[in-house]
């Protein structure tokens, strides 16, 4: 069914870009067993590359490059071909257009994406920015004013991601000094084995209180998801699963409570699934309670249990443009911070990037949240 559902896709894609590029470029029109082949090995080697680099063909994280930014290049391509398809049919039609304006929005479109994963690439490779949340909490006690917490989500720690950037994290994050650091999933992508020496850098992030995390759906497809949890207690991490920690300040407490993703609900032998009743339970009535939730839902059931703040990541913010411009119609908290009756939704952009090395227009960000009493 899925192989079946991933060939009319591609089939789909390749069909429109060879018939459109055909039709606005008479010099591709003239060779249309090149133009179809084009698409078709460009459209295959996304798939095929990665499954090559498995047998030992070459190395992965090789591999996982040329795959994944051809794959960032074709969905941009294919989105701004239509784009320009609509805009040149639209000048044709009603304002009398010349047909040379097909070539020129061929050309339009294939600038564009040139131009969208070329910058977009440097995007990802760059640093994260530190963004500052203020969040304005009724009733916060004197004593958490000017609270800090660093929320890191969406790493994708894989074959892709250097050492060297890992250590720069580290600095960034230490230098901003906060009181706690939310890990809000999607730490990982691939085995203890092949990944643990680039976790080990993390080791060195040092908040005044703790580290907090929770699982993103991606811990859970790299199938090794309870030897990842062991590395993180090892880590002296405080590891929510449908658990909460408390840290004192002063005279006042906060609470940090965290379910699993909600992935854990369809996968056998992959640890609890997520309980939001026992994630809160001990925790006296008044207590300011941040929710650690990798996905950006159940706010309807956090608000009524009374969470004061939700910290959630998954969407990436859409990763890239266009993407990104499409990413509310999906989810009602895509980014940032928002109000919901009386609890804050926080969604990170996220720290990484996962699959095409493209941030365009979407920047990585180290989210550093600032608790104010209102």
């Amino acid at each position: 069914m899925l192989i079946a559902f991933v060939a009319s896709v591609l089939g789909g894609a390749c069909t429109y870009l060879s018939l459109r590029s055909m039709a606005f470029s008479p010099m591709l029109g003239r060779h249309p067993v090149y133009t179809w082949l084009t698409f078709a090995l460009l459209l295959l080697t996304v798939f095929l590359i990665p499954f090559l680099a498995r047998q030992g063909g070459f190395g992965m994280a090789a591999a996982a490059w040329v795959s994944y930014t051809l794959f960032g290049a074709i969905s941009t391509y294919i989105v701004y071909l239509g784009v320009a398809d609509l805009a040149q049919y639209f000048l044709r039609r009603f304002f009398e257009a010349p047909e040379s304006v097909r070539a020129w929005a061929l050309w339009i479109a294939v600038g564009a994406t040139i131009f969208s994963v070329v910058i977009g690439c440097l995007q990802a490779l760059a640093p994260p920015k530190v963004r500052r949340v203020e969040v304005p909490l009724l009733g916060l006690n004197k004593a958490l004013e000017d609270f800090t917490i660093v929320q890191l989500s969406d790493l994708h720690i894989s074959s892709m991601t250097s050492k060297a950037s890992l250590e720069l994290l580290v600095e960034q994050v230490n230098e901003l000094n906060p009181n706690l650091i939310a890990i809000t999933g999607d730490l990982v992508d691939g085995s203890v084995k092949d990944l643990l020496p680039k976790i080990n850098i993390l080791g060195k992030l040092q908040p005044k209180n703790c580290i907090c995390y929770v699982t993103g759906n991606h811990e859970y497809y790299s199938g090794d998801l309870l030897n990842w949890i062991d590395v993180f207690n090892g880590m002296n991490w405080c590891v929510l699963m449908n658990d909460n920690v408390f840290i004192q300040r002063d005279n006042a407490k906060l609470a940090v409570a965290g379910v699993p993703d909600s992935t854990a609900k369809t996968m056998n032998d992959a640890g609890p699934k997520p309980n939001l009743t026992k994630a809160l339970s001990d925790i006296p009535k008044g207590t300011p309670i941040v929710l650690l939730n990798h996905k950006p839902t159940g706010f309807f059931e956090a608000d009524r249990a009374g969470i004061t703040m939700q910290l959630s990541g998954h969407t990436h913010a859409g990763q890239y443009f266009p993407w990104s411009a499409i990413i509310p119609l999906f989810h009602d908290f895509p980014y940032g911070l928002k109000r919901y009756k009386k609890i804050w939704m926080y969604t990170s952009a996220g720290t990484g990037f996962w699959g095409p090395p493209n941030r365009f227009l979407r920047s990585k960000e180290v989210t550093l949240l600032v608790l104010k009493r209102t």
